[in-house]
């Protein structure tokens, strides 16, 4: 997920809960290490090179361990090209998304120490692709926090969401019942998002 959503926060909850067993890997960490920065975006290919090193070594050395990889992993592609360098690795692959409105990741800004600037925050939740089994993983979690989820405000909010995508003519909330509406009619499940109780 998009920074400020708590996915730190969360593995260092889980490495709290055991810390003999977890292991977190951090990109953030990794950057400090290198750069002495954990903001310096410079040559992400190095950073997470050794961040895939660490993982497929821990994960190869170590029985029963948790290794968590705290990283925004917004794009599929990247996803799935990790999971497929460890896929002769005996492991349970799980994702855990944290969905959070803008306002609440906005409003999480000047709580922090290192501030992701507001415009670099859009751009990650628009380039964010939703985690999917096909990618490889054995489990995909969704761990709500923040003020709570409901799904009819976050439907209403959609309703006024531009996407700014030149792929995308529809609203965010047309685009959704429209893929919903085709999902239906192919039988792959029955679902309509404007009878949602």
């Amino acid at each position: 997920g998009p920074s400020y959503c708590g996915k730190s926060t969360f593995a260092e909850m889980m490495k709290d809960l055991s810390p003999e067993r977890v292991e977190i890997f951090s990109s953030d960490a990794i950057r400090e290490e290198i750069y002495g920065n954990a903001g310096c975006q410079d040559n992400p290919a190095k950073v997470f090179e050794i961040l895939h090193e660490r993982i497929i070594k821990c994960l190869k050395e170590k029985e029963d361990v948790v290794a968590i990889y705290d990283a925004t992993n917004l794009s599929a592609k990247r996803r799935r090209s990790f999971l497929n360098s460890i896929r002769t690795i005996a492991c349970r692959r799980a994702c855990i998304v944290f969905p959070m409105s803008l306002d609440e990741l906005l409003a999480r800004i000047p709580l922090r120490d290192r501030k992701v600037p507001e415009r670099v925050l859009i751009k990650q939740i628009k380039n964010f692709q939703c985690p999917q089994k096909n990618e490889g993983w054995d489990d995909i979690v969704i761990e709500f926090q923040g003020n709570g989820y409901d799904d009819k405000a976050i439907l209403e909010q959609c309703k006024n969401f531009d996407q700014h995508n030149k792929h995308h003519s529809l609203n965010l909330y047309d685009h959704l019942k429209k893929t919903a509406d085709i999902v239906a009619s192919s039988n792959f499940i029955k679902y309509d998002i404007d009878d949602k109780e």
